[in-house]
């Protein structure tokens, strides 16, 4: 279940010709895989309230999708998806793409 996601970009040899967009916040942050994670379920990112650049879906049908099929969904082929739980805070479900690139 989806409690929060985070999506991140390592830079590679071959940077992402796509960048990312999404609401327009954090525009070039991120690359093609990101901005097809955005674009898959338009209007149901929200960004999480004091967490910049991390954001959860809105609607129950969302919050109960497994990360790995809304990244199969987007049609992403390559990404590590794990799960962090602190004590006293919500789950997030980080999702590293293999390719893209990121702003310094």
């Amino acid at each position: 279940m989806m409690q929060g996601i985070s999506g991140c970009t390592r830079s590679s040899s071959s940077p992402s010709r796509v960048e990312f967009i999404g609401d327009g916040k954090y525009r070039g942050d991120g690359g093609m895989e990101l901005e097809a994670l955005w674009r898959g379920f338009p209007g149901v990112w929200k960004e999480i309230r004091g967490c910049p650049g991390r954001f959860t879906a809105r609607g129950k049908r969302m919050r109960s999708t497994e990360v790995q099929a809304l990244v199969e969904a987007s049609g992403i082929k390559e990404a590590k998806i794990w799960r962090v739980e602190k004590s006293g805070k919500d789950p997030m479900d980080v999702v590293v793409f293999k390719t893209g690139s990121s702003s310094a």
